[in-house]
């Protein structure tokens, strides 16, 4: 299934709910093949049961896979799947993470803050690593960070620190492979299960820092992903594009 007429095919973790989803279902409207993985078993298949695969090829269908991005072999597992299924991967969209309610450093436990660092970090580099082996010249990778990988912010230090990390494999990846674009995401709060929590620092304290004074919606931040991972973004790697209503200006 490697001709040039066949639909590209994407890679999409966290694809549950919230930006996962919402991308999954933009770029199926688009025309992708979509690959979606979380480990939330049931939100996956809410998300599959929304897919559109009106346009697909004859025979062909979207795939959805339960797998923690934390196990590597669960991760190179998924990604190969995908490879026997459709013969190719082009763009992938690595958007699993995970947020904890607010903590100070000093309180923090090491179960948490390994929890977080294991999703965010780790899972984001087994899936780099997975990805960039699969693919050849011409595709593309997005990571999702945050407004919280562009300044320090207090009560989510494991958090913050997580998402510094993302941006810092996002660009050593970029230069490390030139022949894929590779680029990161940076949401400001977002209307997803993971940042409403109603707590100080992302509820209305983070919102009324912005100069837009309201929640994304995970499409907004989806429609920027399905750009960078276009073609559109032809000139476009290592770089950061920050979704955040204005609260980094």
């Amino acid at each position: 299934m490697s001709n040039v007429n066949f639909p590209k095919v994407v890679t999409i973790t966290g694809a549950a709910s919230g930006i996962g989803r919402a991308t999954a279902k933009l770029l199926t409207a688009k025309g992708y093949i979509v690959s979606i993985a979380d480990r939330n078993s049931e939100g996956l298949a809410e998300t599959f049961k929304s897919l559109q695969d009106a346009g697909l090829p004859h025979g062909v269908k979207h795939l959805a896979t339960t797998i923690d991005v934390t196990n590597s072999q669960q991760v190179n597992a998924w990604i190969n799947k995908t490879l026997e299924e459709y013969g190719r991967i082009d763009a992938a969209a690595n958007i699993a993470g995970i947020l904890y309610d607010d903590r100070l450093l000093k309180d923090e436990t090491d179960e948490r803050f390994m929890n977080t660092m294991n999703v965010n970090v780790n899972g984001v580099s087994y899936c780099l690593r997975a990805q960039i082996n699969a693919m050849e010249d011409g595709s593309s990778i997005v990571n999702v960070a945050s407004v919280a990988a562009h300044r320090g912010m207090g009560l989510v230090g494991a958090y913050s620190a997580s998402k510094h990390a993302v941006l810092g494999l996002t660009r050593s990846a970029a230069r490390e492979a030139p022949g894929i674009r590779i680029n990161a995401v940076s949401p400001g709060r977002t209307t997803t299960p993971m940042t409403d929590s109603g707590d100080p620092v992302w509820g209305d304290g983070l919102t009324s820092q912005q100069i837009m004074v309201r929640m994304a919606a995970p499409i907004e931040i989806a429609k920027v992903i399905a750009f960078c991972l276009s073609d559109d973004a032809s000139f476009v790697t290592g770089a950061t594009y920050m979704v955040d209503g204005g609260w980094c200006a």
